[in-house]
């Protein structure tokens, strides 16, 4: 999975972020598959936040089956001494941190495809006050075929 902390992910998300109004016919195709990559990056994030879980359980089972088990010739220990051996066991504690560090990305993955979802709504909005002053003004809408023709022409 693809660390946010990667430079490459940083600036994808900075280009899907960003957008040019006068190129809101670009930014409508694009639309899709920016929120499809960032949905699959939180869709992979989700699943190493319960595999990172169903570690951390397993572990502290493990533990407390170690832990439970009394010292040749002593009693078994009480509920609470076992429970605070697991919580100071360093495999305990590199489950967890793996845990949290999954439940970490995931939500600022998520806050990431919700900016993507919610500049779709802004270029809807957009793209409904574009076409209203286009029918206003005719020499917008010349401009804006002009513009896109003279694209179309520096991409040949």
């Amino acid at each position: 999975m693809a660390k946010l902390r990667n430079i490459e992910v940083d600036d994808y998300y900075k280009q899907c972020i960003d957008f040019e109004p006068a190129l809101i016919d670009e930014e409508f195709a694009r639309l899709s598959g920016d929120l499809g990559y960032w949905n699959e990056m939180v869709a992979n994030a989700s699943k190493e936040v319960m595999l990172a879980e169903w570690a951390a359980k397993k572990i502290e089972a493990q533990l407390y089956l170690k832990y439970k088990e009394p010292a040749e010739g002593k009693k078994p220990p009480t509920e609470a001494t076992v429970d605070a051996a697991i919580k100071v066991d360093p495999a305990y504690e590199a489950a967890h941190l793996k845990f949290i560090e999954a439940q970490y990305e995931y939500t600022q993955l998520a806050g990431r495809a919700k900016t993507i979802s919610k500049k779709g709504e802004m270029l809807v909005s957009l793209g409904a006050q574009i076409r209203q002053e286009r029918e206003g003004d005719r020499r917008i809408l010349e401009r804006s075929f002009a513009e896109r023709r003279a694209r179309e022409q520096e991409q040949d």
